[in-house]
């Protein structure tokens, strides 16, 4: 099997398990967040380089647990592990390659201090990421999927602005996308801002 072919399997294994979760949830993270987060990771490969497998493996998956736990679930970054582990050794990864796309490239993805991404494959994944809340309309529309019965408006937005700055200052890992995104990113301080 090379490594297109794999690539092509672990999105369609993906989208079935997001498409046959429980969770409604997790339907609308595979339409608006997950295959945007892939295909913003497989552009940025081109251009930045590193292995592109693996840097839309781990796109795909960077959030995975979310078809069956709710993220603040104790046991989420466990069983993310365990679904990467288990979908790379069905497509025939060596374990060199899955420990590499669980511990550099979706364990360090949301650039929380302490854990910042070292190698290429998980700078753009984070840079994908972080396009994929700011170029989309993610903020926007997230709250109605996950937070309405969790947080008030008021918790929302003291969110949203502080993942905002960090989407921005920490996540993205090339000068130039800075500059191409930062228009979009201003739009939504200021949207965001007003809203209070």
């Amino acid at each position: 099997m090379n490594t297109d072919s794999r690539v092509e399997k672990i999105w369609q294994d993906v989208e079935k398990m997001y498409i046959d979760s429980i969770r409604p949830e997790a339907h609308w993270l595979w339409k608006n967040h997950v295959q945007v987060v892939a295909n913003n990771a497989a552009e940025l490969s081109n251009t930045y380089g590193g292995r592109k497998d693996l840097v839309i493996i781990g796109s795909l998956l960077h959030d995975v647990a979310d078809i069956e736990l709710e993220r603040d679930d104790p046991a989420f970054e466990a069983r993310t592990r365990n679904i990467i582990e288990k979908i790379m050794k069905d497509n025939d990864y060596l374990i060199d390659d899955w420990i590499f796309v669980m511990d550099q490239v979706v364990d360090p993805h949301s650039c929380h201090l302490g854990n910042m991404p070292r190698e290429i494959e998980g700078k753009i994944l984070a840079t994908a990421d972080a396009l994929a809340h700011l170029k989309t309309d993610f903020y926007r529309n997230i709250y109605n999927v996950f937070f309405t019965k969790k947080l008030s408006k008021e918790q929302y937005l003291d969110w949203v602005n502080k993942k905002l700055h960090r989407d921005f200052h920490d996540k993205i890992f090339f000068d130039e996308v800075r500059v191409a995104v930062e228009p979009y990113y201003n739009q939504l301080v200021k949207d965001f801002s007003v809203s209070r």
